[in-house]
């Protein structure tokens, strides 16, 4: 699952890669061959991950702040010097600085993470559409949505899919009842499944209550495709 929306988050059209969707097929087979590869010789899994991966593309591209406010590629070097080099240097310190890297305190790595989290939240759609709730109408940000959606609509889209993501959250991770513990099996496991699931909402149940224009313009469509949308 992460591999996959590692992958889709690093070959998205904001990214501004020329080699397209589909060298995209092609990297994750390799993936899944090394992925078989590394298990049989017990060897570290090399994937696509988060959130370095689309970290890496964005800091290698050239960047612009967009009308929205938001910093957005306007071009991207597609090298693959900066992932060897990075890699090479992981290796070292695992192999022979794992000492140096324990004496790091475990506080510090916690708030590495938490400033990471924090700053992709600030450009989550979900959080951006909540915000509006408590936002000035003169100063709502003119995003697609804002211009093009109904207030209520886009507030009914952002309900569900709220609780299609606390319902995620609870179903990975419980933390709200003992009784589930005790289960001959983790309730985790069932992560995959109902993730998968999602699609079917989106392309079969959504449409029951929303529009196809509304659904492409809350579903962080891309700037460029707005217009395809209208004509």
């Amino acid at each position: 699952t992460e591999a996959n929306i590692g992958a889709l988050l690093t070959c998205r059209p904001g990214s501004k890669l020329r080699s397209g969707p589909p060298y995209l097929h092609y990297d994750l087979l390799l993936s899944g061959l090394l992925a078989v590869g590394c298990s049989v010789l017990g060897l570290p899994i090399c994937m696509v991950s988060l959130p370095h991966s689309p970290m890496n593309v964005f800091v290698l591209g050239d960047t612009a702040e967009s009308v929205e406010g938001r910093e957005v590629v306007v071009r991207s070097r597609e090298i693959r010097w900066p992932g060897l080099v990075s890699h090479l240097i992981m290796l070292a310190l695992v192999g022979w600085a794992s000492s140096w890297i324990a004496t790091i305190p475990v506080g510090v790595a916690f708030g590495f993470l938490l400033y990471m989290g924090v700053e992709s939240m600030i450009s989550n759609d979900i959080l951006q559409r909540v915000l509006l709730l408590v936002t000035d109408p003169q100063r709502t940000p003119p995003t697609h949505y804002t211009r093009f959606v109904r207030f209520g609509v886009t507030m009914r889209f952002t309900i569900i899919q709220a609780a299609a993501f606390v319902f995620l959250w609870c179903l990975h991770d419980n933390f709200y009842s003992s009784y589930l513990d005790t289960l001959p099996f983790s309730l985790a496991m069932l992560f995959p499944l109902f993730l998968l699931l999602m699609v079917p909402l989106r392309l079969f149940i959504l449409p029951m209550f929303f529009t196809r224009l509304d659904l492409e313009l809350l579903t962080a469509v891309e700037d460029h495709l707005i217009a395809k949308l209208f004509y």
